[in-house]
């Protein structure tokens, strides 16, 4: 057994360091407390060093070695977390989306996509670029009275999913990745001849 190894469990580090931050905190309430001098020198150079320790604990070792990832520390947690606090959620931007949608507002549907979003409907070629994503729904509803009614909305993570049916009838569905509050990617499912028929439109011919 070698004494003088790495740590490598979380739960033994997270133990040192909470030993450090406790010592830190003992010492520095001592100091206060005791009125000899030479004790108080000994006890702030344990202050100083117990605390060098613990923010070594706090904003390194948690980036390096618990998690074995930057967001396995407290500190990037809590920055993450202040800067998303606000932040809708998939669902949320899925819900602006179909009221968009329901509104005709190509400008306003291409300001919910990243600069290189991809919009897959899978009858259809994919279409990469918010700006291409907006010529495209704008062509549709040139082109179709569309109406989106959410029958089951769904949230996993960075993905949000609607069932949904049109004013005709027809019925399809659509998985949307948000990332930093903007859609990244979307699929959609739904039969293109049925869509062709309802709205009268031609039928491309094989």
């Amino acid at each position: 057994m070698n004494l003088f190894a790495d740590i490598k469990s979380p739960t033994l580090l997270y133990l040192k360091g909470g030993l450090f931050g406790l010592i830190a905190l003992f010492s520095a309430v001592l100091v206060v407390l005791f009125d000899n001098p030479w004790c108080e020198v000994g006890l702030l150079a344990v202050c100083v060093w117990s605390s060098c320790r613990f923010y070594y604990f706090f904003f390194y070792v948690l980036d390096h070695y618990v998690g074995g990832d930057k967001n396995a520390s407290i500190f990037s947690m809590i920055l993450k977390s202040a800067g998303r606090k606000d932040a809708p959620s998939p669902k949320k931007v899925l819900v602006r989306w179909i009221e968009l949608f329901n509104k005709a507002d190509a400008s306003g549907l291409a300001e919910l996509y990243h600069d290189d979003a991809v919009n897959h409907q899978v009858a259809n070629e994919p279409v990469e670029g918010k700006e291409n994503i907006r010529n495209m729904f704008e062509r549709e509803f040139v082109a179709a009275e569309m109406v989106c009614i959410p029958e089951n909305l769904f949230e996993d993570g960075e993905w949000a999913i609607l069932e949904w049916k049109g004013q005709l009838g027809l019925r399809g569905c659509g998985f949307f990745h948000v990332v930093d509050r903007k859609i990244k990617f979307q699929r959609g499912y739904w039969d293109k001849l049925s869509f062709l028929r309802q709205h009268g439109l031609p039928i491309p011919m094989e």
